[in-house]
């Protein structure tokens, strides 16, 4: 998951690649994913930035 945030253009593109490549329900998988991402800012490993 931290790969494909980090190597995608944005968030959609590697929730989109993530939800192809997994057997999960789409709901569930944003909502780890953001979450997973919360944790990424808080900890200070990644940042976001405007397209």
């Amino acid at each position: 998951m931290f790969f494909l945030l980090t190597s995608s253009e944005s968030t959609e593109q590697a929730y989109q690649l993530l939800l192809h490549e997994y057997d999960v329900e789409p709901q569930q998988l944003k909502q780890n994913l953001l979450q997973f991402i919360d944790k990424l800012l808080d900890a200070g490993l990644v940042e976001v930035t405007p397209v």
